[in-house]
Parts: structure tokens; sequence; C-alpha cells
């Protein structure tokens, strides 16, 4: 569409310029016209005299417009005014360029992990913790990712601990990956703490839970 409409403007301004050249020629034409039939009609009335008569001065500084200019003119302006209406159209109709997504320059490698879900269950002597945890779109890929649960007694002690890569070795940016980890002796647990890991260093997390 927008192909089209750049055409029929161009078009529209090419036939503004001939209609432009064309109205300068014919008044530039029926200009001398004129001035040949005042110095003819001079010289008939006033034969040798060298003395140019005011009336013929005044008819020729104020010639009547001809009926084919005015009607140039009004195509001349027809087609300029259609010039400008496709140029605006056109400007309008191009799509919004939308921000440049984010490239890896601008990733922030501390983006917090955002925990999407979260449920667990005793099995026994073991203590099953299952989730969903998110790599947001603006932070750096996330390489050896595990997910590791503290369990700690009624006073607060830590009674044991378990931990278990994520399915994904490599988490990308806005990738989700599950996670499951069995930790054993849940015999006397009364609460567990959940965080995530690397090789390299503990990776911040949010809770992005809806219930």
């Amino acid at each position: 569409m927008n192909a089209i409409l750049l055409a029929v403007t161009g078009l529209s301004l090419v036939a503004a310029g001939v209609m432009a050249a064309m109205v300068w020629r014919m008044s530039r034409n029926e200009r001398r016209r004129s001035e040949a039939r005042v110095a003819a009609l001079s010289s008939a009335i006033y034969g040798d005299s060298d003395e140019e008569p005011f009336a013929g001065r005044l008819f020729r500084a104020q010639p009547a417009p001809s009926a084919a200019r005015n009607s140039i003119v009004a195509i001349l302006g027809a087609c300029v005014v259609s010039a400008v209406a496709g140029v605006a159209l056109v400007v309008a109709r191009s799509p919004h360029r939308e921000p440049a997504r984010t490239t890896a320059a601008h990733r922030t490698p501390d983006a917090p992990l955002e925990l999407l879900a979260l449920e667990h269950e005793r099995d026994g002597e073991q203590l099953i913790v299952r989730g969903i945890v998110r790599n947001p779109a603006d932070a750096a890929e996330r390489d050896g990712l595990s997910a590791v649960v503290l369990l700690l007694g009624p006073d607060g002690a830590l009674i044991s601990t378990g931990r278990a890569a994520v399915p994904a070795g490599r988490l990308a940016p806005g990738a989700t990956t599950p996670f499951v980890i069995r930790a054993a002796g849940a015999a006397g647990v009364d609460r567990f703490r959940l965080s995530f890991r690397t090789d390299a260093r503990i990776e911040p997390h949010v809770d992005r839970r809806t219930s």
C-alpha cells in the first residue's frame, strides 16, 4: 500500500511540474501576442507617432487571463494538493519503529530469577520440592543453574539440604524451566528455604507466584 501511495505522490508531483511549465509557457506566449496586438493597434490609430498611448501601456500591464490558463492553474492546484495529501498519508501509515530489543550488551547479569510456581510434599523421610523458574528477558544467560533447598527444624537449625540441577543446562534470557529437589532427613522439618545457584555464585530470585 505504501508503495502505491508513493507512486501516486510521485506522479502527482511530476504532473504538477509539467503543468507549471505549461502555464509559464502559455503566459509568455499570450503576453507576446498581447504586445503584438497592442503594437498593431497603436500603429493603426496613431500612425508613425513615437509616443505610445497611455491606454496601450495599461492594457499591456494587465492582460485579461484566458479560460485555458485558468483551467491549467486549477489542475496544477489539484495536483499539488493531491501530492501533499499523498505524502501526509504515507507518513501517517508508516509503521512506527518499535524500540530495539534488549541486546546482550544491555542485559543485566544480576537481574533476579523469577519463581513462577512452587509446591512440596513428603515422601517418607524425603521432602520433595517442585517448581518453575524463569530467567528474565533482560538478564544474561544462566549456565549450570541448580535449585537448592535447606530443611530447617522448629528452632531454625539446619537439618538437611538437597540440590538438583535444572533440566535446562543453559537458561537463556526469557526461558523457563521446571525443577525438582528431593531432600532426605525430613522427619523433623518445620520449614524450608529455596535458593538458586551456579558454580560461581548464589543467584538472586523474586517470587512471582500468582497464588
